[in-house]
C-alpha cells in the first residue's frame, strides 16, 4: 500500500511517503515490552517478534490510525526466528533449541470488529531440536510434494518437519515396536 512499517527498539511505526520526506502515520510503543527483532505482514495482520517476549500479532486499524494488539504469546521465549505458515499459524524458535507452532484462536476474528480483547496463541506443537535454530522457512523439498518446515541451526545442521500421512505414521509406529 505504499507504506513502510518499521520496528525500532520497542516502537512499531507506520510511515507514509510525503512530498519531501517520510511522514509518521502511527506509532505503538506501549504494546511491546522488549526490543522488536522481526516483523512480517500478511494481509491485515502484522506478526511482531520480540527479543525476550516471543511473538504477538497486531492489526493496523486505519479509521482510528492505531495498532491494536490482538494475539499474544503467554510464554516468554527468547526468540531467534519465526515464519508465518498461513494467515493464522506461526512457527518460531527460541535460543534454547525449542521450536513451537502456534495458532490464532478462532474467536479472535469477531473480537477485532468490536472491542478488542487480547487472546493468547493456541500452542499446537512444541519440539526440541537440540541446537539453536537461526533460520526457519516453509518450502517444498521436491515439486508436487506437500510443504514442510525447513530449519538451520548454529551448528550447521539442517532439518525438516514433515507432516506424515496416516499410512506413513502406522509404518513408523510398527518400526518403533
Amino acid at each position: 500500500h505504499g507504506r513502510l512499517l518499521s520496528g525500532i527498539g520497542k516502537e512499531l511505526s507506520l510511515w507514509d511517503l510525503g512530498m519531501k520526506k517520510m511522514l509518521k502515520k502511527s506509532t505503538d510503543s506501549h504494546s511491546f515490552s522488549s526490543r522488536i527483532t522481526g516483523i512480517r505482514c500478511q494481509e491485515f495482520r502484522i506478526t511482531v517478534q520480540m527479543q525476550t517476549n516471543s511473538i504477538c500479532m497486531v492489526q493496523y486499524q486505519a479509521r482510528i490510525n492505531q495498532f491494536r494488539l490482538i494475539v499474544n504469546d503467554f510464554r516468554e521465549r527468547a526468540s531467534m526466528t519465526f515464519e508465518q505458515l498461513d494467515y493464522d499459524t506461526v512457527v518460531c524458535s527460541d535460543k534454547f533449541g525449542g521450536v513451537c507452532v502456534q495458532r490464532v484462536p478462532d474467536n479472535v476474528v469477531e473480537d477485532v470488529i468490536g472491542e478488542v480483547f487480547v487472546r493468547n496463541f493456541q500452542s499446537k506443537a512444541e519440539f526440541y531440536v537440540g541446537d539453536v535454530c537461526t533460520w526457519i522457512q516453509k518450502a517444498r523439498l521436491i515439486v508436487g510434494a506437500p510443504e514442510c518446515i525447513i530449519y538451520g541451526t548454529v551448528g550447521g545442521a539442517l532439518g525438516a518437519f514433515i507432516a506424515l500421512k496416516e499410512d506413513d505414521a502406522k509404518v513408523f509406529y510398527e518400526l518403533e515396536r
